[in-house]
């Protein structure tokens, strides 16, 4: 908490101290625009841009001589990147693979690691035919005369999914397709966690939730889209190993804005986006975590979903009709990576790996609670609610600001240079860049947004739905 009463003041001392100011001038901001939608989409960086530029002059000038030139050699380009993107997450360069979209890689997670036919007691969970048991000796193994033991022994296959109120919708879609595709329900088979009257997930609930004998995996989010609540992401990877449950989590709104530690954490699995807090663009490739516990004693991984990426590098171009398992979650690429959409990725991570990703949260926190004690002093009597956690430890990056006009809200913002964004049925989310955002820019965003509903100006704006918010 700040130890001066929130005013513009305040905020000019605020960024003439801040350590990390210098990386404003680094990105490509809208003119005229105070941008607020870092959680939704990050601005250019001439570091992006750089990186782009130099892959697409690779590809002017060498064809396809790009896959195995220069500094970056496309072919290696995914690997390369997670190497660094692991260091963001706590994790082994070999658990992290950089392909696909945030969907697409749900889908591949759930269809290497999901195995609804398979019994499960406490001592073989996890374990694959032929493959390594979860949580274990990696050599030991698991075989179908152990598994047809464990089931004349009273084990039973495990084939619901926990997941929470809040879930991220292409989750929920990803989760619900899947178990069509393997005959299942989706209304039968998937546990939700419901929220509580002040819209938080009750970790309490959570742990209680993940003792279900029935589950086999379970989905959650790092930092809740809707409300901003950050997860205690540690205790619930402890409950889920306790419970022989494999645990996924969607790191979409807290990569690039707060450290991790999936692997000290436990984690079987994750998945990411690079273009919020990471900056890498529209469209731009995303991540996945697969935790060593579920790779071969060899190394290899074998892919739920398989194409040609996912062989291993060496073979890849023998064109053999038999299929070599990739080393890794890199073995989970599936097809040709998107080299133009993954170039911007590595022009990004320099300005957050230079600020270092505690300073980075360091701010972050710093900015979010001038936020709440501004909203606190300036909005509260015009029927606005914080509608995110304000225990520092209990939020991730973005602030969501309840009301009942919202959405007309939300337009007159944009309509006066301010860009937040509007998540139904009632929030403004306010997501500041550590990197490319001040203090003083959130006083004035806030101190329009006094204006606007104190003289109801938001009240000229219709309501009707928009394709993007």
């Amino acid at each position: 908490m700040h130890s001066q009463k929130p005013s513009f003041a305040l905020a000019q001392e605020l960024d003439e101290a801040d350590s990390l100011g210098h990386f404003r001038e680094r990105f490509y901001a809208p003119e005229g625009r105070i941008y607020l939608d870092g959680n939704s989409l990050g601005l250019l960086s001439r570091d992006a841009e750089r990186t782009l530029l130099g892959v697409l002059e690779q590809w002017k000038t060498g064809g396809i001589a790009g896959w195995l030139g220069g500094d970056t050699p496309w072919f290696t380009m995914a690997e390369a990147l997670a190497e660094r993107v692991a260091k963001l997450i706590g994790a082994a360069s070999d658990e992290v693979a950089i392909a696909n979209s945030m969907t697409i890689n749900l889908h591949q997670l759930l269809a290497t690691l999901y195995r609804p036919a398979a019994p499960v007691v406490a001592p073989l969970w996890g374990a694959r035919v032929g493959m390594p048991k979860a949580g274990g000796d990696l050599a030991a193994e698991s075989t179908p005369e152990r598994l047809t033991e464990a089931l004349l022994q009273g084990g039973s296959p495990r084939t619901k999914v926990l997941i929470d109120a809040h879930s991220f919708p292409t989750d929920r879609y990803a989760l619900r397709s899947h178990l069509r595709l393997r005959g299942l329900d989706p209304d039968e088979h998937i546990v939700i966690v419901p929220a509580g009257v002040s819209r938080f997930l009750d970790e309490d609930k959570i742990v209680d939730a993940l003792r279900n004998p029935e589950l086999q995996m379970a989905l959650f989010p790092s930092v809740v889209y809707t409300t901003g609540q950050l997860l205690n992401l540690e205790r619930i990877c402890r409950a889920a190993r306790e419970n022989g449950v494999i645990v996924g989590l969607d790191l979409s709104h807290s990569v690039g804005i707060l450290p991790h530690a999936l692997d000290d954490w436990g984690a079987d699995f994750a998945g990411w986006g690079h273009y919020k807090w990471l900056n890498a663009g529209p469209g731009s490739v995303a991540g996945l975590y697969l935790n060593r516990r579920h790779f071969a004693p060899n190394g290899m991984v074998d892919a739920g979903l398989a194409g040609w990426w996912s062989v291993h590098k060496e073979s890849m171009f023998e064109m053999s009709d038999e299929f070599f398992p990739g080393m890794g979650a890199s073995a989970l690429q599936i097809g040709t990576p998107a080299v133009l959409s993954m170039a911007p990725i590595d022009g990004a991570l320099q300005s957050v790996e230079e600020a270092g990703i505690e300073r980075i949260r360091e701010k972050s926190i710093a900015m979010t609670e001038f936020i709440i004690e501004t909203a606190d002093a300036e909005l509260a009597d015009l029927g606005f609610r914080i509608g995110t956690p304000r225990e520092a430890a209990r939020r991730g990056g973005h602030i969501s600001l309840q009301h009942s006009e919202a959405q007309p809200l939300s337009l007159a913002l944009r309509a006066r240079g301010v860009v937040p964004d509007f998540r139904k049925p009632d929030v403004i989310r306010f997501a500041p860049s550590p990197l490319y955002n001040t203090f003083t820019e959130l006083w004035e965003a806030l101190q329009i947004l006094k204006e606007i509903t104190s003289t109801r100006a938001h009240e000229e704006f219709e309501t009707t739905r928009a394709l993007v918010t």
